[in-house]
């Protein structure tokens, strides 16, 4: 029997895109004209441990049966 590939694979953004995108996402989600991105879209923002380093990153939220999932 020959065997099947997965049924879900694993993606990714080229990480030069991402450091050119993530920036513009930010930005326009900390202004009031976010849109249909306020729904869609939050930002995660958390200081490092060690270093003191401030990040954010922005991620997909989705909200399934009153459960807010936040998808990278």
């Amino acid at each position: 029997m020959a065997e099947q590939p997965p049924a879900i694979t694993e993606a990714h953004y080229p990480a030069a895109l991402l450091r050119v995108v993530n920036p513009i996402v930010r930005l326009l989600l900390r202004t009031p004209f976010k849109g249909v991105a306020r729904k869609q879209l939050m930002v995660l923002r958390f200081t490092g441990r060690k270093t003191g380093r401030q990040y954010s990153i922005p991620f997909s939220a989705h909200r399934i049966d009153n459960d807010l999932y936040a998808l990278t």
